[in-house]
């Protein structure tokens, strides 16, 4: 027995350094890629040639490119750009082997190209390949997100950033004039919203039934939310409908309002 546990602590104990390792590649691959976003939007050669492999290959709507196609061409439309700006979130990195990596992410590409303003949301996958000690990548693809696919991953991030209590997440998303109406028609404004996370506990906050409709800038959506939880030491659990009203400002989408009203429990009758 005393050799089996010796054996169990001494597989925890060499795991740990590779979970570290892991971890701590991963968030270098989100910096890398983050920076890859943004010296795309200016045009900066030399960073693109150090973060594509020499063997990387990628399909765009013109054919196979392979590393120097793209980099041409990212160059010479990034000269036409004015006030570029890149944003990504909604990371998920998966480890094959310590040097390759595959990832998955939101992001969007703003400003103005040729006088015309553009906002492009999308979602990305990229192989990323670790050689001589320095990620680079491997291969990229990746697909645009309409208004609809849009809002329906920011209500879910934003029940994810309620259950983790993050106030960042909620000064960011919330519009300034953002109000919440509660079950019991109280209204909140966004630095009570804010300031109210601290006394929120989840166990269970998921969203469905999410339907969506856009008009411009601005976009409604309904959807039923499932809870378990409390606020203080009062239990909330229950089912619930909700009313967002969202607003495109400066290419981004913010929440503005919400509403949200308990369902009621149905009684079985014989």
């Amino acid at each position: 027995m005393k050799r089996l546990l010796m054996i169990v602590l001494l597989g925890i104990v060499t795991a740990c350094p590779t979970l570290a390792q892991q971890n701590n590649d991963e968030q270098e691959l989100i910096r890398l890629d983050r920076e890859w976003g943004t010296a795309s939007m200016k045009g900066d050669a030399a960073f693109l040639n150090r973060i594509y492999a020499d063997d990387f290959t990628t399909s765009t709507p013109q054919g196979m490119r392979n590393k120097q196609q793209i980099v041409d061409e990212t160059v010479k439309d990034a000269a036409n750009l004015k006030n570029p700006a890149y944003t990504s979130d909604n990371y998920a990195v998966r480890f094959i082997g310590s040097d390759t990596a595959v990832m998955t992410h939101t992001g969007v590409a703003s400003g103005e190209d040729r006088g015309k303003a553009f906002n492009d949301p999308h979602r990305s996958m990229h192989i990323w390949v670790r050689r001589n000690g320095r990620w680079q990548v491997f291969a990229t693809t990746a697909a645009p997100l309409d208004a609809q696919q849009v809002l329906m991953q920011l209500e879910r991030d934003w029940n994810d950033a309620v259950k983790r209590r993050d106030a960042a997440w909620l000064e960011r998303y919330l519009a300034d004039d953002f109000m919440w109406t509660s079950p019991e028609g109280t209204v909140n404004d966004k630095a009570k919203e804010i300031t109210g996370i601290k006394d929120l506990t989840f166990e269970t906050l998921d969203s469905t039934d999410m339907q969506v409709r856009v008009y411009g800038d601005t976009a409604v959506m309904t959807g039923s939310t499932t809870v378990k939880g409390k606020y203080k030491d009062q239990d909330i659990s229950g089912a619930y409908r909700f009313t967002d009203t969202f607003v495109r400002r400066d290419g981004q989408w913010q929440i503005a309002a919400s509403q949200v009203t308990r369902i009621a429990q149905q009684t079985a009758t014989k």
